[in-house]
């Protein structure tokens, strides 16, 4: 794979945010446990992030709105070294 490659693909993937794609039901991943469970699917382009959650529809929605909030507010924050300059400190 060129560098050129990877740097277009990366670029496009970088273009699209988070989103939520869908909520389904789910069944408990412990047996004993018989609270509502639901899968939920988060996508940016091609990627997926699959989670699972105790919880209503509606609580389970909320908590996966949640994360693409947070995880499209990661993609906001520039990336890379910043210069600090540190002066002088003030003697007292």
């Amino acid at each position: 794979m060129s560098i050129a490659f990877r740097a277009a693909v990366s670029a496009a993937v970088t273009e699209e945010p988070y989103a939520l794609a869908s909520i389904t039901p789910a069944t408990s991943p412990v047996a004993e446990d018989a609270r509502d469970w639901h899968c939920y699917v988060i996508t940016q382009g091609a990627n997926r992030i699959v989670g699972h959650r105790p919880g209503s529809l509606e609580s389970v929605r909320l908590a996966a709105e949640d994360l693409v909030g947070r995880l499209n507010a990661r993609r906001s924050v520039p990336s890379g070294r910043r210069n600090l300059v540190i002066g002088p400190t003030k003697k007292s």
